[in-house]
């Protein structure tokens, strides 16, 4: 969530953004004009955002490649018990 504090200095009033989305590091700067400090903090938080959703994403692909090869091993191994078991009754049978 972004916030906005106004503050006044010697030389004018300046405006701090401060960006604490959940996941992320907190950041922060300082800006002559409101309009700038807005545009920056919906930026950064839409920014974070989309990089947490490329990391889910990334994450799931990784976790679907995982299973995918998995089920192939298990397919293999499936395989070579029934050539083992065909094999076994050929001979005694």
């Amino acid at each position: 969530m972004a916030s906005i504090k106004k503050i006044k200095r010697k030389k004018g009033t300046v405006y701090k953004a401060e960006v604490r989305p959940r996941g992320h590091q907190y950041v922060s700067r300082t800006f002559s004009k409101l309009s700038d400090a807005r545009n920056w903090a919906r930026r950064t938080e839409k920014e974070m955002r989309l990089s947490v959703t490329d990391q889910e994403n990334a994450r799931r692909e990784y976790t679907r490649h995982a299973l995918i090869e998995e089920v192939e091993q298990l397919r293999k191994e499936i395989r070579q018990l029934k050539e083992d078991f065909r094999q076994h009754n050929h001979e005694g049978g």
